[in-house]
């Protein structure tokens, strides 16, 4: 049978052979690019974000230990994550002191402010590096009163944390409890198996 009548048909046939395959083609290459280019997004976004938390602090945070004799309590600053802390502040309240001014003053609405001004410390620390341990203030120690309670605030370019830093005198030692929070929840929490549990956290 000649095939010759029927060669326009082929060569149409073939035409659109070769439209669809080269459509189907750049469709191909256009899905590969675009996942490439998706992905080279991804790559770019999660290195931004790696660039702004190395800015900020990232999910690094300060907080404090005490480091104890029986006279005398050491707090020691630590930081916790990979990022370093800048711009940091440590307001160090003593509750006890607090209370002690607060019953001794006359005028308790008029001298509040000078009052907490004398039973707090402000103490801007700079940049903290990561796992860093730092040595910032003393207090003295009274087995014979036998309990110690601060609240801290510590403020850096990534946020506030405070702070439940509190000591009882039991069984001859000074037991601990401390709890680091901000306003998602506690990040760090350590208590005395001694500390009576009636006195946390107040």
């Amino acid at each position: 049978m000649p095939i010759a009548p029927y060669y326009p048909a082929l060569i149409i046939l073939g035409g659109a052979i070769a439209v669809a395959f080269g459509g189907f083609l750049a469709a191909y290459r256009q899905v590969d690019f675009d996942a490439r280019l998706n992905e080279k997004n991804d790559e770019i976004i999660a290195l931004q974000a790696q660039q702004i938390k190395a800015i900020t602090g990232g999910d690094s945070y300060p907080y404090i230990v005490p480091i104890l004799s029986k006279d005398k309590l050491m707090m020691q600053l630590r930081t916790e994550g990979k990022y370093t802390i800048y711009d940091f502040q440590a307001t160090i309240l003593d509750r006890d002191l607090l209370t002690t001014l607060l019953a001794q003053s006359k005028y308790k609405n008029r001298e509040i402010a000078e009052i907490f001004n004398k039973s707090q410390i402000v103490m801007p620390l700079g940049n903290l590096g990561p796992n860093q341990g730092k040595d910032i203030t003393t207090y003295t120690l009274d087995p014979n009163i036998g309990h110690r309670s601060f609240l801290i605030t510590l403020l850096a370019r990534n946020g506030q944390l405070s702070e439940y830093l509190q000591l009882h005198w039991v069984k001859n030692w000074w037991e601990v409890a401390y709890k680091v929070f901000n306003e998602k929840g506690v990040l760090k929490e350590n208590i005395g198996k001694n500390f009576p549990k009636d006195q946390l956290w107040k």
